[in-house]
């Protein structure tokens, strides 16, 4: 119909990890506004803060990364206010660790799994992991919408060659 009212719409802009797939909020207010002559409006959207999913220690690693990527690729992603969970959790736990200590952990924690960078996920899978732990090996993409108990990002930022042509992928 015409009436823009009982249109209601919701989405996380930061969850676009298709590469040329983005939506943008401005753009269906864009529309409404050209659609009704100028008589209907979308008021601008409301951003949330509390993550329901995560606790505040997971909360704290990512928000901890994203400033990290933000200042790595300052113009690469939206600078939006840093996510706020309800609940404290396990503390989360940072490691540097080469692949065989990695490998142990696989074999020690059967609900582990690993994500890598997509384009690194046969050569990470190649170097030392077995048919049975290559299972537990997944690429972003592969990953999204998926909930893993336990997680280890292995070589996340290795073999970057061109941060502007990355930079540019992660938008």
């Amino acid at each position: 119909g015409e009436n823009c009212d009982a249109l209601y719409l919701a989405g996380d802009t930061a969850q676009a990890v298709s590469q040329g797939v983005e939506f943008r909020f401005e753009e269906v207010r864009s529309v409404v506004h050209l659609i009704s002559g100028g008589k209907q409006k979308i008021d601008r959207w409301e951003k949330l803060v509390h993550n329901y999913r995560s606790h505040k220690g997971i909360l704290r690693v990512a928000n901890h990364v994203l400033l990290c990527l933000h200042h790595a690729f300052p113009l690469a992603a939206a600078k939006l206010p840093l996510d706020a969970g309800l609940v404290q959790g396990p503390r989360p736990g940072l490691l540097h660790a080469n692949f065989d200590q990695v490998t142990r952990l696989l074999e020690a924690n059967q609900r582990l799994r690993v994500l890598v960078r997509d384009e690194m996920k046969e050569e990470i899978k190649s170097k030392s992991f077995t048919s049975d732990l290559s299972s537990a090996i997944f690429g972003i993409r592969e990953a999204k919408g998926l909930e893993f108990s336990d997680v280890v990002i292995v070589d996340f930022f290795a073999g970057i060659k061109d941060k502007k042509k990355l930079q540019k992928a992660w938008k």
